[in-house]
């Protein structure tokens, strides 16, 4: 093919294209009214929504929705399936569990003292706290506790087992199954110094700090109470009684004796054969049976003997210890003196 060919058909092919041009043109000018759109109005536009036909059957979604769930709801965006649900587990069937309130909600500990040559002696100064409903002699919540006193009702389920500075109060309860729970004082914050020397060389001199002692008002029941188990303060109209008449009140109250320890025939107490029922000796803790061992630590064998070292010794003590045993089971009566100005 030369180059006149290649012309000519390239004016052909133009001409061509010019003409479809033309026709299309000149067909939309033809046909533009039919191609305008009819404007309807409202009220043919609604009449045409209810008559449609919603088309039965289910809705197509390209969409899993359970995908959508985690992308927008969960925050899912790993792509990842969602673990298989735990399977239910059956409950156990039995009773439940005891929910024992913890002793640091019932009262807090004060002050302990241990006694290391003596642990039974060891005693705590405890103050019950509000959630306790405890109810003590002159709405004062603060007491003394000793080893093996129980608490005040309703917690006389607890016992002090032992009084340490190493565990502080270790209680055990009545429960068995319940494991025993020590209690420590809290620690105070106090900007003290220890300074340390060495040998030879001189003592910083202490420096004296007054504690302010707490101001409360002095306690005289007229007849003796009981403050807690074997705990009894000593009423001024009782102590004035026993103090006139102290013998004809053994004599119509209490049977006793001399007693005998069986292994070595040496008198070793006082046996207090029978007590009187709702007499003073009863109120004040005796009961048939007892043997008074000692008084603070001092042997006694006579009653004689007993109520002489409490006349020599009125002056010097304020609070009286007074073990005793009964049925081979010992326990220590305390008596806490009225108090005076």
């Amino acid at each position: 093919m030369n180059i006149f060919q290649i012309k000519a058909l390239s004016w052909v092919v133009s001409a061509a294209l010019a003409a479809s041009l033309l026709l299309y043109v000149f067909d939309f000018y033809s046909h533009r009214g039919e191609l305008q759109t009819r404007k309807i109005s409202a009220a043919e536009a609604l009449e045409i929504l209810e008559s449609a036909q919603i088309p039965e059957g289910p809705r197509l979604s390209f969409n899993d929705a359970r995908a959508v769930e985690r992308a927008f709801l969960e925050l899912n965006w790993s792509g990842e399936r969602p673990p298989a649900p735990a399977p239910e587990v059956a409950p156990i069937e039995g009773p439940a569990a005891p929910i024992h309130r913890p002793m640091s909600e019932i009262l807090s500990i004060q002050m302990l003292m241990e006694d290391t040559l003596n642990p039974d002696r060891g005693r705590a100064f405890i103050a019950y706290l509000p959630a306790a409903n405890v109810t003590l002699v002159n709405s004062d919540l603060s007491i003394e506790i000793r080893v093996g006193e129980k608490l005040t009702k309703p917690h006389d389920y607890a016992t002090v087992m032992a009084i340490t500075t190493a565990e502080g109060v270790t209680f055990s309860f009545a429960d068995e199954a319940r494991p025993n729970e020590s209690l420590a004082p809290k620690e105070f914050d106090a900007s003290i110094s220890i300074h340390v020397v060495g040998q030879g060389q001189n003592a910083i001199e202490a420096i004296r700090v007054n504690v302010p002692r707490l101001q409360r008002d002095l306690w005289r029941p007229q007849h003796t109470t009981m403050t807690s188990d074997n705990t009894f303060v000593i009423g001024t109209e009782d102590a004035q009684n026993f103090a006139d008449d102290y013998g004809g009140i053994l004599a119509r109250e209490v049977r006793h004796s001399r007693h005998r320890d069986p292994r070595t025939g040496k008198y070793d107490g006082i046996e207090l054969k029978e007590v009187k029922s709702g007499g003073r000796v009863a109120a004040h803790g005796g009961q048939s049976g007892d043997i008074i061992k000692s008084i603070n630590g001092h042997p006694v064998t006579s009653t004689a003997e007993a109520i002489t070292y409490v006349k020599n010794n009125q002056d010097n003590y304020s609070t009286w210890e007074i073990v005793v045993e009964n049925k081979g089971q010992l326990r220590t009566i305390i008596y806490e003196s009225p108090q005076n100005d």
